[in-house]
């Protein structure tokens, strides 16, 4: 028997359904759960046919889904906005949007390397140049591995040592090899993928350790950047909805490091957000045969044209659905709320200036060196909360770092990492890069992908303090400190609050009261 095509995808249509009325473990943001249940008809019948099952059925969609159009789905055709053009909104949603989920599954509808005549056969399939891969029964021989430094092995596996049982197509295999980078493929991993003899499962002999949950393999960046780190998770997101999840946790997420390296994460308890289950790394299977039931190649960090780091985002266009569904998403999983009395009358404007380390730190450079100067501004306009946060995740947890963010209507902060706090503003909140330091897409691309109002420095009225400090990159302005003209600072600040009242109004309405900056 040939497995018809909905088999491609096992992660949801595998699971058998029975939530004995307790639909609360979804663990799905509120305004998400209409676009599940919407694209899983299984899950959505269970909830049909179960008295106890709150939620109503209703025609929605992700967007990426044969047929999605208009309102049935996420984005409702609202976003994005500002593009330059027609051709540059759709460019948009195939770069930034849920369009590039769906083009993702189409690659995998013709690059079948491997299939399965019958049920507990082997598959392997695959997007475009291996950047995201399923396999079902697959075979790992780890017994000649020995962990190193070096964290992406390229020669990792000979003919025999990964494969399955299937209909095998290695010349389409290595058609997949045109981008065999570590943090952009697969291919290295897979190439060689080999047509075994014998079926995988769990009572063969073959097999000392068999998985049978689904098994996420990773290659992450750099677990002490928070930024390049939540390329990770972004992208594990977006890897479920290729793989046609339902977001359920009791998946395993196997870090892919063939390394004796240790991995320093300064947000760690982000994983609590997609696995029930710690997190495990490579060099437990040394010296072993490890079988998976499922194993799913994620989506990489930085993939050609992937997202979102370097990533070409189409000219002017404000707004990606699918940004906007990771942050509700995430937060939602690490139990972070909007504070509902910011939309009361007469509430203040959360403003939130971002610290880059302690003054008396040398090693820490992009530091405002006026910083009080430019605070004792902001404390001028009567209608502003004026919080100054120092995000150092030895002293403040990441929980508690979302929720000042999430809870911040003006959010401003120099060139760094730690701006990717911009992904968990609310919707109408200003994303205020005090100066960008040369460096103009990153975080402006970012806040634009969020759907954010975007403020950063312009030329003059700023002065560079420490150049050359640093004894490697002292001719770089992000190893400078910076000095910035009050007044300048306080008419951006009265452009950020008026983009802000002017946007939040669409939620609630925010009093604001007349001081004596409506003038600037």
């Amino acid at each position: 028997m040939v497995l018809p095509t909905s088999h491609i995808f096992l992660y949801l249509i595998t699971i058998s359904i029975s939530w004995a009325g307790d639909w609360g473990r979804l663990e799905l943001h509120s305004n998400h759960i209409p676009y599940v249940l919407g694209h899983h008809q299984d899950l959505a019948s269970a909830c049909a046919s179960d008295d106890q099952c709150p939620y109503k059925i209703v025609d929605q969609c992700w967007g990426y889904e044969d047929g999605c159009k208009g309102n049935a789905s996420f984005s409702k055709n609202d976003e994005p906005i500002n593009c330059a053009s027609d051709h540059h909104k759709r460019d948009f949603w195939f770069r930034a949007d849920f369009g590039f989920i769906g083009n993702i599954r189409k690659e995998m509808e013709a690059i079948r390397i491997c299939t399965a005549d019958v049920e507990n056969d082997s598959s392997l399939i695959c997007a475009r140049n291996a950047k995201f891969c399923h396999a079902r029964n697959l075979y790992i021989d780890f017994r000649s591995h020995t962990p190193d430094r070096d964290r992406f092995k390229e020669d990792m596996f000979e003919k025999g040592m990964i494969g399955g049982y299937c209909k095998f197509d290695e010349s389409l295999l290595k058609e997949q090899g045109s981008h065999p980078y570590p943090l952009q493929s697969w291919y290295s991993e897979l190439q060689n993928y080999t047509k075994l003899d014998f079926q995988i499962s769990n009572d063969n002999g073959r097999c000392d350790v068999f998985i049978d949950k689904p098994s996420i393999l990773m290659k992450l960046d750099s677990g002490v950047n928070i930024y390049h780190h939540f390329c990770d998770f972004f992208n594990l997101y977006l890897t479920q909805h290729v793989n046609n999840s339902w977001f359920g946790k009791d998946v395993q997420i196997i870090m892919w490091d063939t390394s004796s390296l240790g991995y320093f994460d300064i947000v760690e308890d982000a994983w609590n957000a997609f696995t029930d289950h710690p997190v495990l790394n490579l060099k437990g299977f040394t010296g072993k045969r490890v079988c998976f039931k499922e194993a799913i190649f994620s989506l990489l960090p930085r993939m050609r044209g992937g997202l979102f780091y370097n990533s070409y985002i189409p000219k002017g266009c404000v707004g990606s659905s699918m940004f906007r569904a990771f942050s509700e998403h995430f937060l939602h999983r690490m139990g972070v709320r909007q504070d509902q009395s910011t939309f009361l009358p007469g509430a203040k404007i959360r403003l939130t200036i971002l610290q880059r380390g302690s003054p008396d730190n040398d090693h820490v450079f992009r530091q405002i060196k006026n910083q009080d100067e430019l605070v004792a501004v902001a404390k001028e306009f009567d209608e502003f909360e004026v919080k100054v946060v120092q995000y150092n995740w030895r002293t403040v947890s990441f929980v508690e770092q979302l929720n000042i963010t999430h809870n911040s209507d003006i959010f401003i902060g120099m060139h760094g990492a730690g701006l990717l706090h911009f992904l968990f503003l609310p919707d109408w909140a200003v994303a205020f890069e005090l100066y960008n330091c040369g460096d103009t897409g990153c975080y402006y691309d970012l806040a634009r992908l969020r759907g954010l109002n975007y403020i950063t420095w312009g030329d003059g009225k700023i002065e560079a303090f420490d150049r050359g400090k640093h004894h490697r990159y002292g001719d770089n302005p992000k190893f400078w400190n910076w000095s910035f003209e009050p007044d300048e600072f306080r008419r951006l600040l009265v452009r950020a609050r008026d983009a802000l009242v002017a946007k939040k109004r669409d939620y609630r309405t925010l009093k604001i009261g007349t001081n004596k900056h409506d003038e600037l």
